[in-house]
């Protein structure tokens, strides 16, 4: 007689219980096609084996997402989690700063310093309108000064050269003073071959009239006397003012010794005129 499977008989020598097995599982398999899903851990006394597998029940619904932290990069022990925070504001603009040139690398980075303090010189005289290139200066110099020009007035002896002097008045040349009146301020006396002991008188003089045929009276500027020597200068004047247009004359006085080869010069400030 052939043998009935190892299960049949083992739920036959069950009883009973056997039977309660077998309504467990149909009410499983009700709740299965309700939809429901019921796991029983069925213990088997006696040393049974487990009952099948129950079918799959259906798949439910899918969950809300939830986004989590940004994991870690895995690069090392230290990570944590960042949360970014708020954008930070603009900071403010930076000094402006000359670049380099790039020519060689000794540039360097010049910060200009604040500007100096600025100092208005003084102002200079007015000039000129610009009308045209004939226009004097009514305004210079300042001060009521009038410019002038230094003019020399030499005078000789009538002696020939290397001739020993000769006294006497109006010897050598005669000159003209300028159309305006002059100041005399320097006489200078110079011989070559030099005189005794007050031995070479020399005075300078100007007439009264500015001719020859009608001078009458001639009045001193200057004098001087060499004496043992063979230049000196003498800047103390008689009268040092100098009339316009007068002739002006010079006279070699008595003399002591040999003096030869003599000039007396004159120095005068001549105005300047148009």
């Amino acid at each position: 007689m052939p043998r009935k499977p190892l299960v049949q008989e083992h739920r036959e020598g069950l009883g009973p219980f056997a039977k309660r097995m077998d309504r467990r599982q149909k009410r499983q398999e009700r709740a299965t096609r309700a939809g429901d899903i019921e796991v029983t851990r069925v213990t088997v006394q006696g040393g049974g084996s487990a009952g099948a597998t129950g079918p799959t029940g259906p798949t439910g619904a899918d969950g809300a997402s939830i986004i989590g932290p940004p994991g870690f990069d895995g690069m090392d022990g230290l990570d944590s989690w960042t949360i970014p925070g708020a954008p930070g504001a603009p900071g403010a603009a930076g000094p402006t700063i000359p670049g380099f040139d790039g020519e060689d690398g000794l540039d360097a980075l010049p910060i200009p310093g604040p500007p100096g303090a600025s100092v208005v010189g003084p102002m200079g005289p007015p000039g000129l309108d610009g009308v045209d290139p004939a226009e004097s200066l009514p305004s210079w110099p300042p001060g009521g000064l009038t410019p002038y020009s230094i003019v020399d007035y030499v005078f000789t002896p009538d002696a020939a050269p290397a001739a020993v002097i000769v006294a006497g008045d109006q010897q050598g040349n005669i000159y003209h003073s300028g159309p305006n009146p002059e100041t005399a301020f320097r006489l200078l006396v110079d011989a070559e071959t030099a005189p005794g002991a007050s031995g070479l008188p020399v005075t300078i003089e100007y007439g009264d009239t500015n001719d020859l045929d009608t001078v009458a009276s001639w009045t001193t500027i200057a004098t001087y006397t060499l004496s043992s020597e063979k230049s000196n200068l003498q800047d103390s004047m008689t009268n040092a003012s100098i009339p316009a247009n007068r002739l002006i004359r010079g006279n070699w006085g008595t003399i002591v010794g040999t003096p030869k080869d003599a000039t007396a010069t004159l120095r005068v400030k001549r105005p300047l005129s148009a």
